[in-house]
């Protein structure tokens, strides 16, 4: 198994962070300017030697390797940031890195596909950068967004791979099963994904790669990706705070969320699930942030071991730690001025004697957790077919609220005869909504037995299929195992719903 951190390309001066956040804006100002806010709040970090590097200098990556080689670390997860139009930012130090081939740092690339906003914006999901720096005010034309995230079409997903396929060709791309590795940070906003994965998958055969191996982390529908990660500790976090309502500052326990780290790592036995080395994003957020507080080397290195050994138990090919360089969220195993290299020690510690606590781990995942197991899967199949109706039904109003419809977005698509696959309830509300159009409904299709009585006839899931220009398939949820069903037999035109509101 091999070990990754998470690698933060931000120290360096970009015009945008200049504009954003203030004149000469890195994270290492955010690091500098920290402050306790309480007594023995552990603030600022400072580096080593006051090693304040800029990612554009070779020295600083040498460096860098020199310390993964020293202790334990496979590689490091750099991430990278594609927005709309092919917009990008922070692209530098791995661009450098590309260029340096001598530095022999593996590496491979989170995509962290959110937008950038400032904090008073509305934008969904959005990460905001530092906004106790903020410089940008409002007024009445500007929405706050800085940077948008739109995933485009074909033609956008190619100019986004053909930028990464020098990067994947390089011999120091991490690859499994001769398959470039590529995370998604937010692997559910891209509504596209299985459209995009399967260009992607499709682009790097004829590039003499077997398709791309993609993560999702926290992805709920693990169909869409070839493995999902739960990084450490924010796979946890959103749950602990519910602990904490009405309180600003949000103060958790070290000890307290491994715990729930590692049995997260029990019972998601399919998953990765990543390790953290400490929590405090108050530089960047202030009053408004989160610390995890009592962090000792002692405890990351305990429970690092008991990690890497659950991971391996699951056949997992990697750990990720969260982070290597990430200053102002306090997740650095880079060494500082209180720890010095202690964090990396502990690394190598448990690298070295994970494996003496494997039969341990297969005794306590035996006793406790094959139960839980099965009722967190069943548990995660609701959720995800939950949240895939609230998604289409919530992108349906705001289609009917701009005075569109369904009929007006097939026939821009040239698509005038339809299959509904599933005659539930998604199902149902699609029939009505085409039954006073012009598209033409030949049939329905639906596993289970429909007793509905409707103008046109419904046939199972196994029986032949009737031409027609296009399947929309209802359940979402499933769409990539029915796409694939109904590929074999000869479906050429099968759409999910909720492409149809992209």
């Amino acid at each position: 198994m091999k070990i990754l951190s998470m690698y933060l390309p931000q120290y360096h001066r970009v015009k945008e962070n200049d504009e954003w956040w203030g004149e000469g804006y890195t994270d290492w100002v955010s690091a500098k300017n920290a402050v306790p806010l309480y007594e023995g709040h552990y603030q600022p970090h400072i580096p080593e030697n006051q090693y304040y590097y800029d990612l554009t200098d070779k020295e600083a990556l040498e460096w860098q390797v020199s310390l993964m080689k020293k202790y334990g670390i496979d590689g490091q997860c750099i991430y990278h940031y594609w927005f709309k139009d092919g917009r990008q930012i922070l692209e530098k130090p791995a661009e450098k890195l590309l260029e340096w081939k001598e530095i022999a740092m593996p590496f491979c690339f989170s995509w962290a596909n959110q937008s950038w906003a400032n904090s008073w914006s509305a934008v969904k999901g959005a990460n905001v950068w530092c906004d106790v720096r903020e410089n940008k005010r409002k007024n009445d034309n500007d929405n706050g967004m800085l940077l948008e995230q739109q995933y485009g079409n074909e033609r956008d997903w190619k100019e986004h791979f053909a930028y990464l396929l020098p990067f994947f060709k390089d011999n120091r791309y991490l690859k499994i099963d001769n398959k470039p590795v590529f995370v998604l940070y937010q692997a559910l906003y891209i509504t596209v994904l299985a459209e995009m994965a399967e260009c992607w998958n499709s682009w790097a055969k004829v590039e003499g790669f077997d398709g791309i191996y993609f993560i999702g982390v926290s992805n709920k529908d693990e169909s869409l990706v070839d493995a999902v990660l739960y990084p450490g500790p924010q796979a946890v976090m959103s749950d602990m705070f519910q602990d904490l309502q009405g309180t600003e500052l949000k103060i958790l326990d070290y000890k307290s969320v491994w715990d729930r780290l590692i049995n997260k790592a029990y019972t998601e036995n399919r998953c990765m699930v990543g390790a953290f080395v400490g929590y405090d994003d108050t530089p960047r957020r202030g009053s408004r942030g989160c610390i995890i507080e009592n962090v000792s080397p002692n405890l990351f290195k305990e429970n690092l071991t008991k990690l890497l050994a659950v991971n391996e138990l699951h056949n997992q090919p990697f750990t990720f730690i969260n982070a290597w360089n990430e200053w102002g969220e306090g997740m650095h195993l880079e060494p500082d001025e209180k720890n010095g290299t202690a964090y990396l020690e502990a690394v190598l510690e448990a690298k070295s004697h994970y494996h003496e606590y494997l039969e341990e781990a297969r005794q306590i995942e035996e006793t406790f957790y094959e139960k839980q197991k099965k009722e967190i899967m069943y548990y995660k199949n609701m959720v995800l077919r939950y949240e895939s109706y609230w998604r289409i039904m919530d992108k349906w109003l705001v289609m009917k609220e701009n005075k569109k419809s369904i009929t007006e977005l097939l026939k821009r698509k040239k698509i005038y005869s339809v299959i509904i696959y599933g005659a539930g309830m998604l199902g149902k509300h699609l029939i009505e909504e085409l039954s006073d159009g012009d598209i033409k409904i030949v049939c329905a299709m639906d596993r289970n037995p429909v007793n509905e009585k409707f103008k046109f006839p419904v046939i199972g899931a196994n029986d032949k299929v009737p031409e027609a220009d296009a399947v929309i398939v209802t359940p979402s949820y499933e769409f990539s195992d029915i796409r694939k069903h109904l590929t074999q037999k000869g479906v050429s035109n099968v759409i999910s719903i909720e492409s149809l509101f992209e």
